[in-house]
């Protein structure tokens, strides 16, 4: 069944894609369907960290001026 989601291609080396496929299979998944959670996973990843720099900026921010 055609999917209506952007299609990406990557492109990796020969153990990447032994290790890829084998995540997979442990996983009970497809290649495409645990390559996509991963990258998905990575995104929450870093938008989560990229949040907790904001929050640290702003914390800092709001002490120096308390104390300014």
């Amino acid at each position: 069944m055609p999917t209506k989601k952007p299609i990406v291609q990557v492109v990796l080396d020969e153990e990447a894609l032994k290790k890829l496929d084998e995540i997979a299979t442990n996983e009970g998944r497809t290649r495409s369907n645990i390559a996509a959670y991963i990258i998905r996973k990575y995104i929450e990843d870093y938008e989560a960290a990229k949040n907790k720099e904001l929050l640290k900026s702003q914390i800092t921010n709001d002490r120096e001026t308390k104390i300014g």
